[in-house]
Formats: C-alpha cells, sequence, structure tokens
C-alpha cells in the first residue's frame, strides 16, 4: 500500500476512534443523570435461590417486582426466618413458568452435598403469580413467545437449539437479551428503539409541555388496553399454558410443599363492564374451580385490592415502588399472612370480581 493509502486509513481509523469515544463518554455521562431502570430477571432470582435456602419461591412474571418488596418486608418481620426469592419470566405465559422451575429451579432444589445430603431443605411456601394473560393463545397476528430463550435460557441451552435449528431469529433473542444485560446501565443500550430517554430529556428542560403530551399518551394507551383487555376472553385457554399449570401444582404437592395462586391486581380503570365479564371475571371462576380441585389456594386480587389506578405506572401494569411497598405491608398484613406466621390456613382468600 502507498504512503498515502496508508495515510487515507490511518485517518479513517483515528476519525473512527475518536466517534466511538465520543459516543462512550456521551452514553456514560447520560447515564449518569438519567440512569436506566434495572429490574430483577430470572438469572437475578436464580442465583438468590442458589446462593441462599429460601423459605418461599415466587414465581410469575415481572409482576413480582411487587413480590420484591413483599420479600424485603417479611424477612424484616420474621428477622430474616422467612426468606422469600421471586423469579419473574417478563412477558407472562405459564409454560414458561414450568420451563424455569424444570431446567433452572429444581434442579437447585435437588442438589446435594458430598455425603448426599440435599442442600437446601427449607423451602416450604411456593405462590404462583399469574393472570389471563397468562393463558392468553397466541395467534397468528401475534409477536412470537420470545421470554424463554431470551430470560430463561442459559449458554448451553442456546448452544443446543443453535446446533439442532441453526441460528434463527427465536433463538437470538438469547444473543440479544444477554447483549442488554451485560451493558445494563447503557442509556443507549437500554432505550435502543424507544423514545424513553427522550421523554425523560423533554420532561426535565419542558416540563409542561412534556407534561401534556404524556397525559395525551396515556391517554391513548388506556383505550388501546380497554379495547385489548375486552378482546382477551376470546382467547382462552391456551392447553399448553392449563397442562403447565396442573404440572406445577402436581409436583409441588407431591413435594409437600404448600401452594398459592395469587391473581395479580389490575388497574380498576383498564377493566370496562365488558372485560369484567370476561376475561376477567371468567378467568377467575375457572381459576377458582381449578385451585378447589386440586386443594390449592387462591388470593384472586384481580379486582379486590388495596391499589387506586394512580398506584399504577405509564404502563398501566405495573405500580410504582411506593404502591408495591404499601401492598407488601397489606398483604403480609393479611393475605399472605400465613408466610410471617409460619402455617398455612385453609381456603380460598380474596374477593375476585365484583
Amino acid at each position: 500500500m502507498s504512503e498515502a493509502g496508508k495515510r487515507t486509513w490511518g485517518g479513517l481509523v483515528g476519525v473512527a476512534l475518536a466517534a466511538a469515544a465520543l459516543v462512550a463518554i456521551l452514553d456514560l455521562v447520560v447515564s449518569q443523570v438519567l440512569p436506566p431502570p434495572r429490574f430483577l430477571e430470572v438469572e437475578d432470582g436464580v442465583a438468590q435461590f442458589a446462593a441462599g435456602d429460601p423459605t418461599v419461591l415466587v414465581l410469575g412474571s415481572s409482576h413480582l417486582r411487587t413480590f420484591e418488596h413483599v420479600g424485603s418486608e417479611l424477612a424484616r418481620r420474621t428477622d430474616s426466618q422467612g426468606r422469600l426469592v421471586a423469579v419473574p419470566v417478563d412477558w407472562g405465559k405459564v409454560s414458561s413458568y414450568r420451563w424455569t422451575w424444570e431446567h433452572r429451579l429444581r434442579p437447585l432444589l435437588d442438589e446435594t452435598d458430598a455425603s448426599g445430603a440435599l442442600r437446601r431443605t427449607s423451602l416450604r411456601h411456593v405462590i404462583l403469580v399469574t393472570q389471563w394473560w397468562d393463558f392468553r393463545k397466541l395467534g397468528p397476528g401475534d409477536d412470537p413467545l420470545v421470554n424463554l430463550p431470551a430470560r430463561s435460557w442459559t449458554f448451553g441451552d442456546w448452544l443446543a437449539d443453535v446446533w439442532a435449528n441453526g441460528v434463527t431469529p427465536y433463538n437470538q433473542n438469547y444473543v440479544l437479551h444477554r447483549w442488554s444485560r451485560l451493558f445494563a446501565g447503557s442509556v443507549l443500550v437500554q432505550f435502543r428503539g424507544r423514545t424513553a430517554i427522550l421523554d425523560r430529556i423533554k420532561s426535565t428542560f419542558r416540563p409542561e409541555a412534556e407534561a401534556a403530551a404524556l397525559g395525551e399518551r396515556y391517554r391513548e394507551r388506556l383505550r388501546y388496553f380497554r379495547q385489548y383487555v375486552e378482546r382477551g376472553g376470546e382467547h382462552l385457554f391456551d392447553p399448553e399454558d392449563v397442562n403447565a399449570l396442573d404440572a406445577l401444582v402436581r409436583e409441588w404437592k407431591g413435594r409437600g410443599l404448600d401452594v398459592t395462586v395469587v391473581l395479580y391486581p389490575r388497574m380498576r380503570g383498564m377493566l370496562t363492564d365488558k372485560a369484567l365479564v370476561s376475561p376477567i371475571g371468567l378467568f377467575s371462576s375457572w381459576m377458582a374451580g381449578r385451585c378447589r380441585d386440586r386443594d390449592v389456594r387462591l388470593v384472586d386480587l384481580s379486582w379486590d385490592h388495596p391499589l387506586s389506578d394512580d398506584d399504577f405506572g405509564v404502563d398501566l401494569d405495573h405500580p410504582t415502588d411506593d404502591a408495591n411497598r404499601r401492598f407488601a405491608t397489606w398483604a403480609l398484613d393479611g393475605v399472605l399472612r400465613f408466610l410471617v406466621d409460619g402455617d398455612a390456613p385453609e381456603g380460598d382468600t380474596g374477593g375476585g370480581t365484583p
């Protein structure tokens, strides 16, 4: 290569490195001022389970952010004798919960030491936190369910799938989520393709204008979800999820564990009269019969709960941290009091739909 060519390539490399450094510095600065939220994931819950000897396992979707606060309050009230581990499989579906139990959690519960004795012997309670969406049949127009490879797979699971099927859009979700977790503190990675970071910047410098825009987006989202939930009853019940529920309950009770199903609180403003009949009422009635036949405690908080609409965040699905703390106190004073007392009352709990 000529001397001039070397200088040209050297200049291009220098420009590229300078641009990359500038982007990295900008990302670092913005991430310090407006850090992206960090939420508990499957691997975090599994790591907590592996590192300790929990007395309570909670399995469900991202709604288990609430049960992080329940766990903290339980530990405080019991002087850490009650040890709750939440394992959230974001984006729901009971079939995904079953896979996570069978492949990630059950091996830990059955793990033995050099003498052959079980390493973890304290587990007494299992709580499945669910809602109607977890049993929804996905149709041709729905996005494929990718929370399993993204959230629950290990590298070995990904490698086995690639070996069997090659690189596919499905198993690529494992790689994409690992990349996201690797740069959990980066706003550019966490908010790639979304407007959340721009919205936060706008709210800092133009609070009044951004508040009005946020209000309109909130109303649009509320209208969309009301219609979406109303149509939910048309898609119940996915046989794979129904079978997964039965398999989980059968195994847990076979191990002598106390099993509770919690129907997660829904934002009341999202539920129209039609939605209260179906899917909410339909699902509550179906689950009540299912739990009764299998001698499982049901805590139905679909409608009967202490949270107001203002307690839910802008996604209309997850309560705020302050609301979660208040919910934890309320639950351990009442419907989940047995976790504090160390015993298991008989019968169903919870009011269901009005």
